[in-house]
């Protein structure tokens, strides 16, 4: 495969959603290879983990270094679950420079959130919880660099979210999750630009 390819686009609009989901992560693989120019990096993305990385327990045997993270569905469950005994709800296991691996557990109702530069591809893991996206929020607030949180989601759509359950909440979407009484809700998301998704 040539070098171009770090600088194809692709409209994922018409798409179905699994080949959408799949050429999503083609796309994540091949922005990761690529550098900011569009040029194709010369060596693999390292793959040095953050402080709250999970390191991979199943390293290839071969002796040769692996671009490949693996992270163990049991590892992130524990994750997962030791956040209830924390005062946190989410904690990001892998920062790279084009995409973001978190891990979250809530017990409560979240509060809205909008994030300006990142779509959230997350997978629910274990719980139940009702995701509202779309609509407006009033009175939120920016905690940091295009992120907003806080204030009443106003006229969003309700969906029933579950175990296995995959959602994709583009950049510029509001979005909440709602618990009810005895709900928890355990999901990963990995973060991708916004831009990658195009109209």
């Amino acid at each position: 495969m040539s070098a171009s390819y770090c600088s194809e686009r692709l409209s994922l609009g018409s798409l179905r959603p699994a080949a959408r989901l799949a050429s999503l992560l083609v796309l994540l693989a091949l922005n990761t290879r690529c550098n900011g120019s569009g040029e194709r990096n010369a060596s693999p993305a390292a793959t040095s983990h953050s402080a709250d990385s999970v390191p991979s327990t199943n390293a290839p045997r071969t002796g040769v270094r692996s671009s490949v993270e693996f992270f163990p569905a049991a590892e992130l469950t524990r994750i997962g679950n030791a956040l209830v005994q924390q005062s946190v709800t989410a904690r990001g296991i892998r920062d790279a420079r084009n995409y973001h691996v978190v891990v979250a557990r809530r017990t409560v109702t979240g509060s809205p959130e909008i994030y300006d530069f990142w779509t959230d591809v997350t997978l629910v893991q274990a719980g139940r919880a009702i995701l509202v996206t779309e609509g407006r929020v009033d009175g939120g607030h920016v905690i940091g660099r295009g992120e907003h949180r806080g204030g009443t989601l106003v006229g969003g759509a309700s969906r029933a979210i579950a175990q296995g359950d995959l959602f994709i909440v583009p950049a510029g979407v509001p979005h909440q999750f709602q618990l009810g009484p005895g709900d928890t809700i355990r999901y990963l998301t990995i973060k991708v630009p916004g831009a990658t998704i195009l109209p």
